[in-house]
């Protein structure tokens, strides 16, 4: 038998040793390897879900906020309407001792006429406005005057209100032979289109202008004072108000002007409309001229005053003012027809 040395008999013992031990100590490596990747894997999947709860949160949050934001609104929207209801500025007042039974175009009747001074805010209106505002009426409009106040002067076919608002009309009066009707539109022009209502089935008066020292009586052939108004009720933001007039609509005219001039036959405006001052809430005046172009008008716009009182709009706000050209255009033509008119009035005094 050969014999082996010693060192070469260690060297194989060391070498089965390692072996077994290597062999021993793998699956502890791999069971490492697979413990480190589980633990990464675990880490990424509670982070992903640390960023859906927290998108999830802020989702939750955002919601939060806009219904308490909505809340909010509508608190605010029903203190408003609460201080509405409580400040009665529509539905108060008095319906005129006289109502009239014209209806041209068998349109329906907005709401019945109160009589001037019925109620806190026309008595208001009656006293501490309507005075001066006749008045201005008369120096602006009125014969053997030419003027030109072309800065307040807003353009009427484009009335868009602004947000919701409680209108009023006031009859101021008119210089003119024919019984006119006036009504207004929210969804069209003139009566042939969108939802016409008459507002003044007759806006004959026994007086043109407001004298304090005159009361006039009302008839049925004579159904208006100055300062007797309509209301028309609470309208939403962005209704388009369409004011139009029938020529002696209470007697059988047809004819209907429209505030926006595109709507008339003769292609015209005859409409002016400016903003007019008072304490508690501007106004927003509109003369008509009630006759077309080629049938004689003097379009001294003053045949139907009225004022429109939005509450609580200011109605500068309403609409942009026209371009320079048709303010000059409008008011130029205004204070031609005055100018003729007072030339007339001279040569047959």
């Amino acid at each position: 038998m050969t014999s082996h040395p010693v060192s070469l008999k260690f060297n194989l013992t060391l070498g089965l040793v390692a072996a077994a031990l290597f062999a021993a100590a793998s699956p502890v490596v791999a069971k490492d390897d697979d413990d480190a990747k589980a633990a990464e894997e675990a880490a990424k999947a509670a982070q992903e879900a640390a960023k859906e709860e927290a998108k999830a949160a802020a989702e939750q949050a955002k919601a939060q906020a806009e219904k308490l934001a909505e809340a909010a609104k509508k608190a605010e929207e029903a203190k408003l309407e609460e201080a509405r209801a409580a400040d009665n500025t529509v539905f108060a007042g008095e319906k005129s001792p006289v109502q009239s039974s014209a209806n041209p175009f068998k349109l329906d009747i907005v709401a019945p006429v109160m009589a001037a001074a019925s109620d806190e805010t026309s008595t208001a209106f009656q006293k501490e406005t309507l005075p001066g505002l006749s008045e201005y009426l008369q120096k602006t409009l009125g014969d053997k005057v030419a003027g030109d106040d072309s800065r307040l002067l807003l353009d009427p076919s484009k009335l868009k209100l602004q947000e919701k608002s409680d209108v009023r009309v006031y009859f101021l009066g008119g210089e003119t032979k024919y019984s006119n009707t006036l009504g207004f539109n929210t969804t069209g022009s003139g009566v042939f289109s969108g939802n016409p209502q008459l507002i003044f089935p007759d806006t004959t008066s026994a007086v043109s202008t407001y004298d304090p020292a005159n009361d006039p009586k009302r008839s049925s052939s004579a159904p208006l004072a100055p300062g007797d108004f309509v209301n028309l009720g609470r309208m939403d933001a962005g209704t388009l108000l369409d004011f139009f007039l029938i020529s002696n609509g209470a007697n059988g005219g047809s004819d209907v002007f429209s505030t926006n001039p595109s709507a008339n036959k003769d292609g015209i405006s005859h409409a002016i409309a400016f903003a007019y001052s008072m304490a508690n809430s501007p106004l927003l005046v509109i003369g008509f001229e009630d006759l077309y172009s080629w049938d004689g008008a003097d379009r001294d716009f003053n045949d139907l005053l009225f004022a429109i009182d939005i509450r609580p709009v200011d109605p500068r706000d309403l609409t942009a003012t026209p371009e320079p050209a048709m303010a000059t255009t409008l008011f130029g033509l205004l204070g031609l027809a005055m100018q003729r008119r007072a030339r007339r009035s001279t040569a047959t005094s």
